[in-house]
């Protein structure tokens, strides 16, 4: 049974044994079809033509910008295989020491080498590289255990609307009485005036006795 360990992130080709950097300057070939220096891939190159045209502004090239790792595979006390990771999802795995591939990773899947059918590999090295992963999250102490996921909140049920009371039609206004017209003050019959006296006649003077 196979089983993956020695996990190792080179940082620069110093890093590397001269059979590794040329397993390197392979592992670059096979993913991006440019015969590149095992240091120059590990910075930055000027961005081709090619890759202009597809939109992509960045060198994917620099493998030591993109998760590069190497793992030894053994199989019980023999070390049988290198493995070179990186970009998360492509690899390949060589005979321990040599440059000879054995099998090439592509978008996570483990395939023979320049064929597009899976190696007999793939299972053993998925399962291998899974179990070291698990074990790396474990070291100093058992891997804290996933919190349980909260079930949703029901959503409260929405409060029934109270039915607006109906405004109370409004009183008919009660019909302002007419006034009763004025009764018209009976005129008072003037007073007929009265008779002038009929002045008294003065007495005729009696004639003077002589």
């Amino acid at each position: 049974m196979i089983r993956v360990e020695n996990k190792r992130q080179p940082k620069s080709a110093d890093d590397l044994s001269a059979i590794e950097r040329e397993q390197l300057r392979i592992v670059g070939l096979r993913f991006d079809g440019r015969d590149r220096t095992p240091e120059s891939r590990f910075r930055d190159e000027p961005i081709s033509a090619a890759d202009e045209a597809e939109g992509i502004d960045w060198d994917d090239g620099n493998l030591g910008a993109h998760q590069l790792i190497l793992w030894e595979a053994h199989d019980g006390e023999k070390h049988l295989f290198d493995l070179w990771l990186h970009h998360a999802d492509s690899g390949c795995a060589f005979l321990h020491g040599k440059t000879d591939l054995v099998a090439e990773r592509c978008q996570f899947d483990w395939m023979k080498p320049g064929l597009m059918t899976a190696s007999e590999l793939a299972v053993e090295l998925d399962e291998a590289l899974a179990n070291a992963t698990a074990e790396i999250r474990t070291i100093g102490g058992a891997a804290p255990a996933k919190a349980k996921a909260k079930p949703p909140a029901k959503a409260k049920a929405k409060a029934k609307a109270t039915p607006k009371k109906k405004p109370k039609p409004k009183a008919k206004a009660t019909p302002k009485k007419k006034p009763k017209p004025k009764a018209k003050a009976k005129a008072t019959p003037k007073k007929k005036p009265k008779p002038k006296a009929t002045p008294k006649k003065k007495p005729k003077p009696k004639p003077r006795r002589k």
